[in-house]
């Protein structure tokens, strides 16, 4: 009878000894882990810095020590508190520039006119306007520059001989090319088309022919012509007002 009761009692006591050394399990966790996982998903390094995140936090740390998640529940606070310090690394190390003080603006506007200022003089002065010349001619007009006169119609002209005008001087002259579509749109059938330059840039336009010498001039409202000089002067002449050639009509200068 006594060895029954001492197998009974050895029987309670190792049953009360195995159910005392199975953990519990909290399941707590398990809902603070998804709650983490999807915070950090949502707001990425921002939500280290959350009320939930804390919220979270304080369940971690009140997961039970005789639990069998109390382990991983301490990783877990491990990983954020990390993550908690990598943020506050990274927001410490950007720097803030400081606004500029009142001397520092007005040192910047000085160095910003300064700059404007050393650009204009640097640029090249613009080239003053001819009077009566459009920015893109379709046609010679007097006070024309040579430089200007090649910009403009140099696929058509090339340089000729200078031209004796009536009081001895020279002019430089622009010879129209033989080539047709020049000749069809500029020129005179059966003679040759110059244009004369003296200081004040284009004056007159000198066509010759080959049994007469005509001088022409364009003033807008048509053109004034010499009449021939019989015999014709081998050598190219313009007659300028005030000083008419024997023979021949003085032309009507470009207004």
């Amino acid at each position: 009878m006594l060895r029954m009761r001492v197998a009974l009692l050895a029987c309670v006591l190792l049953c009360a000894a195995l159910t005392g050394c199975k953990k519990k399990t909290a399941t707590e966790f398990y809902r603070l882990e998804g709650e983490h996982s999807v915070l950090v998903t949502r707001e990425g390094d921002a939500a280290y810095e959350t009320t939930e995140m804390e919220n979270i936090i304080t369940g971690l740390r009140a997961i039970p020590a005789d639990t069998v998640e109390k382990p991983r529940a301490e990783q877990l606070l491990g990983a954020i508190a990390a993550e908690q310090a990598r943020v506050q690394r990274e927001k410490a190390a950007v720097v803030v520039a400081p606004p500029p003080s009142g001397t520092d603006d007005v040192n910047a506007r000085f160095a910003a006119i300064k700059a404007q200022r050393d650009a204009q003089q640097a640029a090249p002065e613009p080239v003053a306007a001819v009077d009566a010349g459009p920015q893109v001619p379709t046609e010679p007009y007097k006070g024309m520059t040579e430089a200007d006169f090649i910009k403009a119609f140099g696929a058509c002209y090339e340089r000729g001989a200078p031209v004796t005008i009536a009081d001895g001087g020279l002019s430089t002259s622009m010879k129209l090319r033989a080539d047709k579509k020049c000749q069809g749109q500029y020129g005179t059938p059966g003679a040759t088309t110059r244009w004369l330059f003296g200081h004040e840039g284009l004056y007159a336009r000198l066509v010759e022919t080959q049994s007469s010498q005509t001088t022409t001039i364009d003033a807008g409202a048509g053109e004034q012509t010499t009449k021939p000089t019989p015999p014709p002067d081998p050598r190219p002449s313009l007659v300028i007002p005030g000083a008419p050639a024997p023979g021949s009509e003085a032309p009507t200068m470009i207004p």
